[in-house]
């Protein structure tokens, strides 16, 4: 299967915090302080939570293959 980059945005929190997600698609993911994979690859640790089969893995891969 070929990888189909979607170019996602993630949203940053904290462990008290609930993701406002208005925000980013009223305003746009870098206005909102969204991050892309290249925001992430600079980071030292992430954790990145999603439902199960939304495409982590083979992002994951695709983001090490780059």
């Amino acid at each position: 299967m070929d990888f189909i980059d979607l170019n996602r945005y993630f949203v940053p929190l904290r462990e008290d915090q609930e993701a406002d997600l208005d925000i980013g698609r009223l305003w746009g993911p870098q206005v909102s302080g969204w991050l892309s994979w290249a925001d992430l690859r600079r980071r030292r640790r992430v954790i990145l939570l999603a439902e199960a089969y939304s495409g982590k893995t083979e992002e994951f891969r695709h983001q090490c293959a780059t």
